[in-house]
């Protein structure tokens, strides 16, 4: 048996009250299939970068699992018949790969959308700033007359180095 890693993206229009019994009958899918020592850990929701069949939203769960390489093709093919499934990825794990714990990926989803906050706040706060100087360089800026135009005129024509 191999290690395999399963990431999904579960559809955004399921409830909250869905998505686990959806995560279960998941795990259901893989232990008929022969899949053992079943981990599941749910991401939660997130925004997609980009729409996947009109979906912008989607549910991330991680699954690892083991499994005889010859189910794999079978489970496959379930996985895309699956209309709940937007996305699915099954990757095989190395065999010196360290242990992962599923659920530690969580965090890492949480404080990405924490640092997109942070970025957005800092961008708006430097959008204003800029705004703000040119406000005040209009009001620095001072009146030029005709007259004063002319006398500068005429002290340059007056010059000894000026070549007409």
């Amino acid at each position: 048996m191999q290690k395999y890693d399963l990431f999904l993206i579960l559809s955004g229009n399921l409830s909250e009250a869905e998505i686990p019994t959806q995560i279960e009958e998941i795990k259901n899918t893989l232990v008929v299939s022969g899949a053992e020592d079943v981990v599941a850990a749910n991401l939660g929701r997130q925004k997609l970068a980009h729409q996947i069949s009109a979906l912008k939203v989607g549910n991330f769960v991680n699954f690892v699992f083991s499994l005889e390489q010859e189910k794999v093709k079978e489970l496959k093919n379930k996985f895309n018949l699956d209309l709940m499934i937007a996305r699915f990825m099954l990757t095989l794990r190395k065999k010196n790969a360290p242990a992962v714990n599923p659920a530690m990926i969580a965090p890492i989803f949480i404080s990405r959308e924490k640092v997109r906050e942070r970025g957005k706040e800092r961008y708006r706060e430097t959008r204003r700033e800029p705004m703000r100087n040119k406000e005040e360089k209009k009001v620095e800026k001072k009146e030029v007359d005709l007259i004063d135009i002319n006398k500068k005129i005429d002290e340059i024509l007056q010059h000894d180095n000026f070549v007409i």
